[in-house]
């Protein structure tokens, strides 16, 4: 029997301009940046409602690679 690997999803929180999608990124203390990336949709959906973004922004499915 073959088995197939399983594609891990992953949500990103994503805007969609006229000059392409811009995905969510968040400055850190730091000075540098992070890229929110959730293992649930659920999860996505509950930061981008508790996140007061404005709006335009949606969650969005991605995978590795």
């Amino acid at each position: 029997m073959i088995e197939h690997p399983v594609r891990q999803l992953f949500w990103l929180i994503a805007k969609y301009q006229p000059r392409g999608m811009e995905v969510l990124r968040i400055t850190l203390a730091s000075g540098g940046e992070a890229l929110p990336v959730f293992s649930f949709e659920d999860e996505a959906r509950m930061f981008l409602k508790l996140g007061a973004l404005g709006g335009g922004w949606r969650v969005r499915v991605t995978t590795v690679g």
